[in-house]
């Protein structure tokens, strides 16, 4: 099965809207021509639409980003052993909430 592109359908609306055109001027009251042209003019209209915009990329995060929209600072705890980026402020140091080391406090 082929993709018919948007120049091509509308050349065939085209012909089918031409097709409608000439029986009603030539006297043809069918229904079937009135559900045709119901058809045919959301169609049309359709067609001559500019095409939906592209969604934005999700954005992957990151581990700094997760930290942060989680409430901590986003830095790396400084215990080799822990390195987690579970760091809050507590008062003028940070704190690692997984193991306890204090860091920054003067």
């Amino acid at each position: 099965m082929s993709l018919v592109t948007n120049e091509e359908l509308d050349e065939a609306l085209g012909r089918v809207q031409s097709l409608l055109f000439n029986a009603e001027r030539d006297g043809c009251d069918y229904p079937q021509i009135e559900a045709a042209r119901k058809v045919l003019i959301p169609l049309r209209m359709k067609l001559n639409q500019p095409p939906p915009p592209k969604p934005e990329p999700v954005k992957q995060l990151t581990q700094l980003d997760i930290a942060k929209q989680s409430g901590f600072t986003g830095d790396i705890c400084v215990n080799q052993q822990c390195q987690s980026m579970s760091m809050v402020r507590n008062g003028t140091c940070l704190k690692c909430m997984d193991c306890g080391t204090e860091n920054g406090c003067s």
